[in-house]
C-alpha cells in the first residue's frame, strides 16, 4: 500500500508554520494565494480575523473607510498596498478624518467596504480608557454625570444603527459593512444587528479571546456563562 501524504494543516493561524508552507500566507498578494483556508470561528486576535475578512470581501483596489479607526489595531496584520483606505475617528490619534462616524464627510455611493466598531462595552467614567474605542462620552451617550455613567442597551443599539445608516450611504450597491460587536450577558445583540434594514448578512465570524475573561472577586455567584467571544458581521448593501 502506498504511504498517504499527511493531511495539510488548516488551522488558519497566520503564525502557524504548517499553514504558511501548505496553504500560502495572508501577506502574499491575493492573486498568488495558494490554499489558505478562512474559517468562521477561531481562538485568535481581532487582527488575524480582520485580515481574513479582507481576503474574502475586499477585492483588489478596494476603497475602504474605517469609520472608527481608533489606534488602528484591526490593521496590524493587513499587508495590502492595493487598498485605498480612509480612516475616521472622533477621539483618538490622527485619522484622515477627525469626525463622528454618524456623519462622515465623504460622497455617497463611493466606498467598497466600510468598517464599524463602535463602543459596545460601555465605560464607567470619562477618564476610563481601557477596553473599547472612545467610550460613550465621545458620542454623548453617558452624559458625563454621576447619575448616568453607562449607556442603555437601547442607546448602544441605536449607535450601531446610526453608524450602519451612514455606512449604507457611503457604500456602493453590493458593498460590504464589516461590523464588530459583542453580546451582553443576556442581550443577544448580534442577532439584532444581523437584520439591519437595507442590508443582508453575508457572513459571521466568531473570535474567541485567547486570554481568560476578567473575573471580579466581588462576584459571588455566577448566573450566566462568561462571554469570552465576540463577532464580526459582514453585511452586504442591497
Amino acid at each position: 500500500m502506498n504511504e498517504q501524504s499527511p493531511i495539510p494543516c488548516m488551522c488558519g493561524d497566520s503564525e502557524c508554520t504548517s499553514c504558511g508552507v501548505d496553504q500560502g500566507t495572508k501577506t502574499e498578494d491575493v492573486k498568488t494565494e495558494k490554499r489558505y483556508i478562512v474559517h468562521s470561528a477561531r481562538i485568535s486576535e481581532n487582527t488575524d480575523v480582520f485580515s481574513d475578512i479582507l481576503l474574502l470581501y475586499a477585492p483588489q483596489n478596494s476603497s475602504i473607510v474605517d469609520m472608527t479607526f481608533g489606534r488602528g489595531m484591526f490593521w496590524k496584520r493587513v499587508n495590502r498596498a492595493d487598498i485605498k483606505r480612509t480612516t475616521c475617528d472622533i477621539a483618538y490619534g490622527t485619522p484622515d478624518l477627525k469626525c463622528d462616524f454618524r456623519s462622515i464627510p465623504l460622497p455617497s455611493d463611493s466606498i467598497h467596504v466600510a468598517v464599524l466598531d463602535p463602543p459596545y462595552a460601555t465605560t464607567k467614567s470619562e477618564t476610563h480608557t481601557g477596553g473599547k474605542c472612545a467610550g460613550d462620552f465621545a458620542y454623548g451617550l453617558a452624559g458625563g454625570t454621576e447619575s448616568k455613567t453607562r449607556s442603555s442597551h437601547d442607546e448602544n443599539v441605536q449607535l450601531y444603527l446610526d453608524g450602519a445608516k451612514e455606512a449604507r450611504r457611503l457604500l456602493k450597491k453590493g458593498g460590504f459593512l464589516v461590523l464588530k460587536t459583542q453580546d451582553d450577558a443576556t442581550f443577544w445583540k448580534h442577532t439584532l444587528l444581523m437584520n439591519i434594514e437595507g442590508f443582508v448578512c453575508e457572513d459571521l465570524f466568531i473570535v474567541v479571546n485567547p486570554r481568560p475573561p476578567i473575573w471580579d472577586p466581588r462576584w459571588k455567584v455566577q448566573h450566566h456563562a462568561r462571554k469570552n467571544h465576540s463577532y464580526f458581521l459582514v453585511l452586504r448593501k442591497l
